[in-house]
């Protein structure tokens, strides 16, 4: 044992009362900042577990929005394809339409 060790271990053989009471002065102080850490890291696991959940929450609506942009992109193509089919069948029409006119138009 080195000399320190053994000048604490004759002091408290020696004021045993006096040492009981010093550790107990620390031993109170060291558990009242051990239970103020632990109601810390409570409060803070009690965020992130909140944390955690909006970020669930918001993922889904970030999901849902994602489909309904999907949806929507697939009703522009199908609209405009369809849009596409009638103007060529009216563009189609109207040429015809103006080849009649035009014959008439020589016969008269």
């Amino acid at each position: 044992m080195s000399r320190k060790a053994m000048q604490l271990r004759e002091f408290i053989s020696t004021h045993r009362q006096e040492w009981l009471q010093h550790r107990a002065m620390y031993n109170e102080v060291i558990t009242s900042l051990h239970d103020r850490f632990k109601r810390t890291c409570r409060t803070l696991n009690s965020d992130i577990k909140k944390c955690h959940n909006q970020l669930q929450k918001k993922d889904g609506e970030v999901l849902a929005a994602k489909s309904k942009l999907v949806i929507a992109k697939t009703e522009v193509s199908s609209v405009k394809k369809s849009f596409m089919e009638r103007s060529a069948k009216m563009g189609k029409n109207n040429e015809v339409s103006v080849r009649k006119l035009r014959h008439k138009k020589n016969l008269l």
